[in-house]
């Protein structure tokens, strides 16, 4: 059973809450840091995250930033709404402003929930590791299916969608010398922001994942190869070229 801990004063003030809504996911990426077998399948209760985000707001300063993180946390969208109504009453009574993100796989996406994400004001993170032929070969479903082409379908269909959404890419041996093809398929499907992370080996990728990292030197010539483009005026506008 879990135990819910408090939120403690500190010598900072308080501006981010991450709320981790699920354990589960509705794909199964080869190096998935998150993987824990014993909350998997594990559900953060609503009332536990209620309390959550009246503490962080009674110890925030002006502003509070809520990020809705997984597992995939768009498989409880239904509470995910109720925290940010619950989340702006609270804020609202004490004279505060909230904001919220939400970090997801980008499969999850129906007429319904992109309307609600739009409709708040909800920042968008979706990972994703480059073309299809990369991000399919480490990001599958539980039956072993890349989901790019579902990604781009609704990149197509909601185009408003894209100026909310920021992606964010695992730096692998796959793709750890072509960052400028990673860069560019995003820059092309119109997205604006895009970061990066590292590998971690935890999680799934604790188990063998070892010839996945990425080599020092692929990164560090990658990089530069990068900025060169980058100072060339590469990437100044996102436009979806991808959809043309």
């Amino acid at each position: 059973r879990r135990r819910y801990r408090p939120l403690h004063h500190g010598s900072e003030t308080l501006n981010t809450l991450i709320l981790k809504l699920v354990g589960h996911c509705n794909l199964a990426c080869v190096y998935c840091y998150d993987y824990d077998d014993e909350r998997y399948a594990l559900k953060l209760p609503l009332e536990m995250a209620r309390k959550a985000i009246t503490q962080a707001l009674e110890r925030c300063g002006k502003n509070l930033r809520v990020l809705f993180h997984g597992g995939e946390p768009l498989l409880a969208f239904d509470e995910l709404r109720s925290l940010v109504a619950h989340a702006r009453q609270v804020a609202e009574a004490q004279g505060k402003r909230v904001g919220f993100a939400v970090q997801t796989n980008g499969t999850r996406f129906s007429n319904d929930v992109v309307r609600f994400l739009l409709d708040e004001e909800i920042r968008v993170g979706i990972s994703l590791d480059g073309p299809p032929e990369t991000n399919d070969a480490l990001r599958k479903d539980h039956h072993g299916r890349g989901r790019s082409d579902q990604i781009e379908r609704t990149l197509r269909i909601y185009p408003e969608l894209r100026a909310r959404l920021g992606v964010l890419t695992t730096v692998t041996r796959l793709n750890a010398g072509r960052l400028i093809d990673v860069a560019t398929y995003v820059r092309d499907l119109g997205v604006e922001r895009w970061d990066m992370t590292l590998l971690d080996a935890v999680g799934r990728a604790s188990y063998g994942c070892g010839d996945l990292m990425p080599a020092v030197g692929d990164i560090v010539r990658s990089f530069h190869e990068l900025l060169d483009a980058v100072e060339a005026g590469q990437f100044d506008r996102a436009s979806p070229r991808r959809f043309a």
